[in-house]
């Protein structure tokens, strides 16, 4: 098969950095980020201020940045070439309770997705832990914060707060590439 593009949907986005062809880039006009949220893949290259056309729904011609399998899902690296995607986007971290209201989670993002926030009540004597799930009344507020205003303050208890990463993947290879610099088709997802 070669290497094409068939494209459903193309935007006009305006550069705001050099952007090369045959790259994720975002919605901002600037290549995307190791796992960042593209919009779509470069059809060709522009200088800042100008107008890029941007490969959305289909597929596209995307540069690789290492070797990737015919089939293998696909994201982007730091400069916006496509690379495999990162196995595993669930991610989880232990925090001190507090009072209802905001509580810090370093690393969890509004696009993110709550999956559990399970609360380990230790008894006034330390012998027993109650184990409860509390993930009904906690949702995603801000970067980095959760919120259950108006629900359980868990102030001396941990928290164990699990969640879903945004889905980093772009797209799947539909040719495989023996290392970085080749170009493969690729079929677009638009999350």
């Amino acid at each position: 098969m070669g290497t094409q593009n068939n494209s459903i949907l193309t935007l006009s986005v305006l550069a705001t950095a050099i952007i090369a062809a045959c790259r994720f880039v975002t919605s901002a006009g600037a290549h995307a980020g190791v796992a960042g949220a593209a919009l779509g893949v470069a059809r060709s290259a522009a200088a800042v201020g100008a107008y890029v056309p941007v490969d959305v729904i289909g597929t596209a011609v995307v540069e690789s940045g290492a070797a990737v399998a015919e089939g293998a899902l696909v994201q982007s690296d730091s400069t916006g070439r496509a690379i495999t995607a990162a196995a595993s986007n669930i991610k989880q971290a232990v925090i001190a309770g507090g009072s209802a209201g905001d509580l810090t989670v370093t690393g969890i993002t509004t696009s993110d997705r709550l999956v559990a926030v399970t609360r380990l009540n230790r008894d006034a004597t330390a012998a027993n832990v109650n184990i409860d799930s509390l993930t009904s009344e906690f949702s995603i507020t801000a970067a980095n914060t959760i919120n259950n205003a108006g629900g359980t303050a868990t102030t001396g208890d941990a928290l164990q707060v699990i969640w879903e990463t945004a889905q980093p993947v772009r797209g799947r290879a539909l040719q495989a590439a023996s290392g970085a610099g080749k170009f493969i088709e690729v079929l677009l997802f638009n999350h």
